[in-house]
């Protein structure tokens, strides 16, 4: 079993993107120290989050994006919840999800009806070695996280959720750039920088994002959006509408 996120944002150093980058590299194979960490065969988690490009979802980087998630979210969405979302939800059914920690300690995580779940996040933000697990054996499962106010959702986002969204991304991926694109994506101020272009993508074809009379950027085939999180005249509490076609 493998975890995917599909949390789909594309980072785009502007004039910078490697082949990498736009076209995605298969994950490569652990190494004898990484596997040691790792957890039994088969319930390895792997994050996917620019083009196709594979990531291993290590304890580390768990811990790193819960971190992100609450060092963040008194700035850009105090009210927010980081959750998870299993994509597709159909993909949910007769799923189980354990969070377990390296003592052998395992805590059942309960699935809603659509396929999204919380976790412990401060038990993951202070203690080491926590990981997730999956029933699902040989079956690739894909999650993505969310970072939803009160009354968001796809379809209708706070732009703060979506600033705040951008850093837990980065939490948990930025060890598995390049070491160029770390530098110019630090240099350029990250999910700060106009010169950063950041893609929330879709698993249904966009028509249109805006906020108030401010239309957003969508690619011709409506897979992604790009919400300027550089711009500070849209405020966090400035209600993104998605619609689809």
């Amino acid at each position: 079993m493998g975890i995917t996120s599909a949390f789909g944002v594309a980072l785009l150093l502007s004039g910078a993107a490697t082949p990498d980058a736009a076209q995605g590299t298969p994950i490569p194979p652990a190494s004898a120290e990484e596997t040691a960490d790792q957890p039994a065969a088969g319930e390895d988690i792997v994050v996917t989050g620019m083009g196709n490009r594979g990531y291993r979802l290590t304890a580390d980087q768990l811990r790193d994006a819960v971190r992100a998630f609450n060092h963040n979210r008194n700035e850009f969405a105090p009210e927010a919840r980081l959750l998870w979302q299993v994509r597709p939800a159909s993909s949910a059914e007769g799923l189980n999800i354990w969070l377990v920690h390296r003592n052998g300690e395992r805590v059942e995580i309960e699935l809603d009806a659509q396929g999204r779940f919380a976790l412990p996040n401060d038990r993951i933000a202070e203690e080491d070695g926590w990981r997730l697990q999956t029933n699902a054996g040989r079956r690739q499962i894909r999650i993505r996280p969310e970072t939803f106010s009160p009354g968001s959702s796809e379809a209708q986002w706070r732009m703060g959720d979506a600033r705040l969204l951008c850093r837990v991304f980065w939490a948990f991926a930025n060890n598995d750039f390049s070491l160029f694109e770390r530098a110019a994506f630090g240099a350029f101020g990250g999910c700060s920088s106009r010169r950063v272009q950041i893609w929330f993508s879709s698993e249904n074809p966009i028509a249109s994002v805006t906020s108030g009379t401010t239309a957003f950027n969508v690619r011709e085939d409506g897979s992604a959006w790009r919400p300027p999180l550089h711009d500070l005249a849209i405020n966090n509490d400035a209600i993104v509408t998605v619609t689809y076609r």
